[in-house]
C-alpha cells in the first residue's frame, strides 16, 4: 500500500466527519498589488494562463461517514513463510498510528488544530480533539494570517538525495507533481488546485531527480492572504493572486539557486526567498537570499551567505530584514542589504530571529529579547512580561486557554519516534518509543495507547530502552539510572545507575539483562536491575549490542578506531571474551546494527558504509557483502534463510544470507526503520520507524 493512502484508512478508524467540499473563497476587491509590466517579467507561457492554472470548479472532497472506532481489528496475521522465493512479493497488509507530530497550528478564530506529521495534515476540533479532515502525504504548507486560506503541496526529494530510481524522463513525472491544492482550515474541504508549468532542463544530471525540478520547494503566503508564492524546482517564482487564481507573474533571474524559503514583506512590496537549503546537526543553512522587488518584478538584490532567516524576517514597516548567522544578530537595511546594525545573540551558531510587533525588538530563539538598536537583553522580569505580551505562550497554552498535550495526541495515535517493537503471542504485540520526557506504547490486539512520565532526564545520547522478553517490563536507562517500568501497574522502580550511550539487551529467556556502555560490559539482575557482574569491554563507546536467539552468545560493536571498527562477540554461561574483531572502514561510525542468525552461526553487521557485511562466527570469515545502504535494524527469519533490514532512510530491504543477494527494497517509513521483528512462523514481519507508525508486512 502506498504510505500516501494510509491517512485515508485512518479516516476510517477515526469516524471523520463528512465534509461538503466545493466552498469558493469569497469574492472581494482586487489585490493591493497590481500585475508588474510585461515588460519587466518573464512572459507567461500559454500553459500559464488562468484557466490553465485554476480548476474550473472545486473539487469534491467527500470523507467517510462517522463510523464507531472497532475496539478490536481482525489482522491479517497468518499468511505465506517468507523467503528467499517470495521476499519480491511482499507488501504491507495493515499498519497502526497515524505519524508523529511534527508541529501544531493553532487557530484561535474557529478553534481548530492542525497537526503536520511525516504522513499527512491533521484538522481537529482544539477543545474535543474531534477529527475534522485529513490531508494526505508529507506536506510543504502555508497559512494565512486571517487563517482563510491552507495551500499545500507534496514535499519535494532533495535533488542530491541517494533516490535509488530516479525519473529521468518529463512522461514520467507524476501527474500532482508541482500541484498546490487550497483547502478550507476549517473544514478540510479541497477549494482549488492550480500550478505553474515548469521548464524541465534539457541537458540534466541523470542522477537527479526529475520529479525535484517539477515540484514546489517552497510555498508563502502574504500576510493579507492576497498573495501566493511558490518556489519551483527550475528555479523560478510563480505568484498567483488568491481572489481570482489568476497566475499574475512568474519571477526568474540568473540565480540558479532553487527557492526552498519565502516571505513576504508586510506592504507586499518585497518577497524574501533563501535558496537550498543543507542541514548540519538539525540547522538549515541557506546559501544564497534573494530579494524581489514585486512592484518592479525584478531581483532587487542578494545576499550570499545569509545564515538564517525566520518565517517572518521582515520589519513591520517592510524596510529591514533580520538573518542569525555565527552566533549574532545581523540587522539589513532594504533593499540593498546594508548593514543597519549586528551584535551577538543566542547559544546557536545560526540563532532563530525575528522583529517584535512594533519593531522596537528582536526576538532571538524565542526566549531572548533585545533592545533595538544597541542589541542589549533585557532582564529576566522584563524578558518574561514582554514575550507574553508579544504572544509567547507557555507551553501548552494558546489565546489565555490550555490546548491538548502530546498524551492526548498519543491517545489518537499520534505517537512519538517508536523505537522499539516485541512479539508477544498470537496477534500479541508491544510497540514503544519516547521522547524527552515521556514513554508511549501501543498494545495490540486491544489498540490501546497508553503514556508515561519518564522519572529522569534522558542520557545525552537518548533514552535507550528495552522489553523483557514476556512483556511486562520495560527497561529504561536514564540519566544516572536504570528504570525499570511494570507496564501491569505502571510504576516505575530505580536500577542501578546507567552510563551513555546505556544500550540495552535482554536475553529470549528473559533470564539476564545486559547494558553496554564505556568500557564496560554489565550483567544485571532482569527483577532489580543491580549489577551482576561486569567484563572489560570496548575502549570506545559502544554503538550497537545484540544476542543470539539462543542465548550463548552477545556481540558489541564500536566506533571506528585506529584499525578499523571494532566488534566484540562473547560467549554466555559462562561469560568469556570468543572473539574480537577489526574490521577496516574509511566512514565514521559504521557499525550501528547487529543481528545473529538462528544458530548464532552468522552475524550480519550494518551501518553508515551503505553495506551489510555478513561474518562467519567459528573463524571470523567473511561470507558478504549486502549492498542496503546503512542499517538501523535488522533480524533473520526463524528458518535462517530471509535476513530483513530496516535502513536509516526507511526502506525495507530484503536479502538471502546464503548468497548475499538483495531479493527486495521497499520505501516502507518517513524515517529511520528502527525495529523489526519476524512473527514466530515466519510469515510476517513489523516494523517500526521514526515516522511513529507501525507496519505489517507479508504475502497472500
Amino acid at each position: 500500500m502506498p504510505k500516501s493512502l494510509r491517512p485515508l484508512l485512518v479516516i476510517l478508524w477515526f469516524g471523520l466527519i463528512s465534509v461538503a467540499a466545493g466552498c469558493q473563497p469569497q469574492q472581494t476587491s482586487t489585490p493591493d498589488l497590481p500585475p508588474p509590466p510585461a515588460t519587466e517579467l518573464e512572459d507567461p507561457t500559454p500553459t500559464l494562463s488562468p484557466s490553465a492554472t485554476a480548476t474550473p470548479s472545486p473539487t469534491e472532497t467527500a470523507l467517510p461517514t462517522s463510523t464507531p472506532r472497532p475496539t478490536s481489528i481482525p489482522i491479517p496475521w497468518s499468511g505465506a513463510e517468507l523467503g528467499p522465493q517470495n521476499a519480491d512479493f511482499i507488501e504491507e497488509r495493515y499498519f497502526w498510528g497515524v505519524g508523529a507530530i511534527q508541529d501544531v497550528e493553532y487557530i484561535e478564530a474557529f478553534d481548530v488544530l492542525i497537526v503536520r506529521t511525516a504522513n499527512a495534515l491533521y484538522i481537529y476540533e482544539a477543545g474535543s480533539l474531534k477529527p475534522i479532515a485529513v490531508v494526505p502525504g508529507e506536506q510543504t504548507i502555508a497559512l494565512s494570517e486571517d487563517n482563510s486560506i491552507l495551500a499545500t503541496t507534496n514535499a519535494m526529494p532533495d535533488f542530491f538525495s541517494a533516490a535509488q530510481s530516479p525519473v529521468n524522463t518529463p512522461e514520467d513525472i507524476p501527474g500532482d507533481a508541482g500541484e498546490i491544492r487550497i483547502w478550507n482550515p476549517v473544514d478540510g474541504s479541497l477549494m482549488k488546485t492550480v500550478r505553474h508549468a515548469v521548464e524541465i532542463p534539457r541537458y540534466h544530471d541523470p542522477d537527479l531527480d526529475l520529479v525535484s525540478y517539477s515540484g514546489v520547494h517552497a510555498l508563502a503566503l502574504s500576510q493579507d492572504g492576497r498573495l501566493l508564492a511558490a518556489g519551483y524546482g527550475d528555479t523560478r517564482i510563480a505568484l498567483w493572486d488568491t481572489q481570482t487564481w489568476d497566475q499574475i507573474a512568474l519571477l526568474s533571474s540568473n540565480v540558479t539557486n532553487v527557492p526552498s524559503l519565502m516571505a513576504f514583506s508586510p506592504d507586499k512590496k518585497y518577497l524574501a526567498a533563501t535558496s537550498f537549503q543543507s542541514s548540519l546537526e538539525g540547522t538549515s543553512y541557506a546559501p544564497r537570499l534573494q530579494l524581489w522587488d514585486l512592484e518592479k518584478g525584478e531581483l532587487a538584490s542578494y545576499l550570499p551567505n545569509p545564515g538564517r532567516i525566520s518565517e517572518n524576517p521582515f520589519s513591520a514597516d517592510g524596510e529591514y530584514l533580520l538573518t542569525g548567522k555565527d552566533q549574532k544578530v545581523y540587522v539589513w537595511n532594504l533593499p540593498d542589504f546594508r548593514p543597519e546594525t549586528s551584535f551577538a545573540g543566542g547559544s546557536g551558531i545560526t540563532p532563530a530571529v525575528e522583529f517584535s510587533g512594533d519593531g522596537s525588538h528582536v526576538i532571538v530563539d524565542g526566549e531572548i529579547v533585545r533592545r533595538l538598536p544597541d542589541g542589549r537583553r533585557l532582564d529576566p522580569d522584563e524578558e518574561q512580561a514582554y514575550l507574553l505580551a508579544e504572544g509567547y505562550s507557555l507551553p501548552g497554552e494558546a489565546g489565555g486557554s490550555a490546548l491538548p498535550g502530546r498524551d492526548d495526541f498519543a491517545l489518537l495515535g499520534h505517537l512519538p519516534p517508536l523505537t522499539g517493537v516485541r512479539i508477544l503471542g498470537e496477534r500479541k504485540f508491544l510497540a514503544w518509543g519516547t521522547d524527552e520526557t515521556s514513554l508511549y506504547t501501543l498494545e495490540m490486539p486491544e489498540q490501546v495507547y497508553k503514556t508515561y512520565d519518564l522519572p529522569a532526564e534522558p542520557l545525552e545520547s537518548g533514552v535507550q530502552s528495552d522489553l523483557a522478553p514476556g512483556g511486562g517490563v520495560l527497561a529504561v536507562c536514564l540519566q544516572n539510572e536504570l528504570a525499570l517500568l511494570d507496564l501491569a501497574t505502571s510504576a516505575w522502580r530505580s536500577g542501578d545507575r546507567c552510563r551513555s550511550p546505556g544500550l540495552l539487551e535482554y536475553l529470549a529467556d528473559g533470564s539476564s539483562l545486559y547494558r553496554a556502555g564505556p568500557l564496560m560490559l554489565d550483567q544485571l539482575d532482569p527483577e532489580s536491575g543491580q549489577v551482576l557482574g561486569n567484563l572489560i569491554g570496548h575502549t570506545l563507546e559502544p554503538v550497537a549490542l545484540a544476542a543470539a536467539p539462543d542465548g550463548s552468545l552477545l556481540a558489541s560493536s564500536t566506533n571506528v578506531v585506529r584499525e578499523g571498527a571494532e566488534v566484540i562477540i562473547w560467549q554466555l554461561n559462562p561469560v568469556d571474551l570468543r572473539q574480537r574483531w577489526r574490521i577496516s572502514s574509511n566512514v565514521a561510525n559504521p557499525m550501528s546494527a547487529l543481528a545473529f542468525s538462528p544458530n548464532a552461526a552468522v552475524l550480519a553487521i550494518g551501518g553508515s558504509d551503505e553495506l551489510v557485511k555478513l561474518y562467519r562466527v567459528g573463524d571470523g570469515w567473511q561470507l558478504s557483502n549486502i549492498p542496503s545502504g546503512r542499517a538501523c535494524s535488522m533480524q533473520f527469519s526463524p528458518s535462517g534463510r530471509l535476513l530483513a533490514i530496516g535502513t536509516c532512510a526507511g526502506d525495507l530491504v530484503l536479502a538471502d544470507p546464503e548468497t548475499g543477494e538483495m531479493i527486495h527494497r521497499i520505501e516502507a517509513h518517513n524515517g529511520a526503520v528502527d525495529a523489526l521483528q519476524f512473527l514466530p512462523e515466519g510469515d510476517g514481519l513489523l516494523t517500526v520507524g521514526a515516522d511513529g507508525i507501525v507496519l505489517l508486512w507479508g504475502v497472500e
